[in-house]
């Protein structure tokens, strides 16, 4: 059994586990093995990637929902998607317990996620489990998720926001690329109410659509590519026609020590997408961004909302887990709280424009550099 332990934002966790699910989830961390040597740190989230374990060894259903593949108790819940998992004190007191079950792929499986266009396809359960988990956590430090891609540059921070094909990640790889700032998100950055947002280390999500020859860092990148993954990526690129995608720990783009940990929100800007010749940037206030911001939560968070809905209404009254409407509201206020003291912008794209070209826009409206 191998324990690694490190940092998401604010958050202390540690990690027990073999095979490739354990590595799979460290390289979510910011790694810092020194937490275990700490005998006083109070761990935010414990993961164990096994078969056996307290969980699945003790817990007792006291309500079952969705035909027994989802049952819980006042403080533990269990369900079969994406994979078996246990989950304890996800927003109750003390320390979180998630246990998640591995699973052994037969070699027609393992053939089909070869060629698969989504290249090491399995790193999606952490994005479908871990960081559903990660963002209830980080509601009880004040924190929550923003669906940004957030660069930093002499400590303050730039977040560029909107729904999933906005173009975030084109335009941060761009901007990332041409001007040399500092990375600190690529999908989730992670955003207090008091205006400070943390470097996440989540694996990053890059597709082909991403890719350009004028942005070095990620065509460098997929030029490396090797053996099956490279001759996979030609056929979906170039037979298929298709826009693969591949996940990316952070530390194989960039120096995370050199990064830095946390910055200030200085300016928030949400791309829409629009049929329209050229683009347009229009203040916005806190209360609107906010707003829009927790439609988007609400989209990406939805296996989280999903758990919510089921647990209060099967539940006893009463009961420990949060209802919806106070998740919203937790999260919203950080938001408020958060965009504050940033100048906050809606930004019209034209359907077509590209990250490059958007850029150029930004810099000639005084919004980057």
């Amino acid at each position: 059994m191998r324990v690694t332990a490190g940092k998401i934002g604010p958050l202390n966790i540690k990690i027990e586990g073999n095979g490739r699910l354990f590595s799979l989830f460290c390289n979510e961390l910011i790694i810092d093995q020194d937490l275990l040597n700490n005998e006083s740190i109070t761990w935010d989230l414990v993961v164990y990637l096994s078969k056996g374990g307290t969980l699945n060894e003790s817990f007792i259903p006291v309500i079952s929902s969705a035909k027994t593949h989802f049952t819980f108790d006042e403080e533990t819940f269990f369900s079969d998607s994406p994979r078996p998992y246990y989950c304890k004190n996800l927003f109750q007191k003390g320390t979180c317990i998630l246990q998640i079950k591995p699973k052994n792929l037969r070699r027609l499986k393992k053939l089909k996620k070869a060629l698969s266009a989504k290249f090491n396809s399995e790193a999606e359960l952490s994005y479908s489990l871990f960081w559903f988990v990660i963002n209830a956590l980080l509601l009880k430090k004040n924190c929550s998720f923003i669906h940004a891609g957030v660069y930093s540059s002499d400590g303050e921070a730039t977040a560029l926001m909107g729904t999933g094909g906005s173009g975030k990640t084109s335009l941060l790889f761009q901007v990332l690329n041409d001007l040399g700032y500092q990375y600190l998100s690529e999908d989730f950055g992670i955003l207090r109410d008091d205006g400070s947002i943390f470097l996440n280390s989540k694996t990053i999500s890059i597709y082909n659509s991403d890719v350009s020859p004028s942005n070095e860092i990620l065509s460098t990148y997929i030029s490396k590519l090797t053996g099956v993954e490279k001759i996979n990526w030609y056929l979906n690129t170039k037979l298929r026609k298709m826009n693969p995608m591949k996940k990316v720990p952070v530390n194989e783009l960039f120096d995370v020590d050199n990064l830095p940990k946390k910055s200030k929100l200085k300016r928030s800007i949400y791309i829409v997408r629009e049929n329209r010749k050229t683009p347009k940037v229009i203040e916005v206030g806190a209360q609107e961004l906010s707003k829009r911001m927790m439609n988007v939560n609400m989209r990406e968070m939805k296996r989280l909302i999903e758990i919510l809905n089921l647990i209060n209404a099967n539940a006893h009254p009463n009961t420990s887990f949060i209802e919806v409407d106070e998740y919203m509201k937790k999260s919203i206020n950080i938001y408020a709280k958060g965009f504050s003291a940033s100048s906050n912008y809606l930004l019209k794209l034209p359907f077509k424009m590209k990250g490059e070209e958007t850029m150029e826009f930004l810099k000639s409206s005084n919004l980057i550099g």
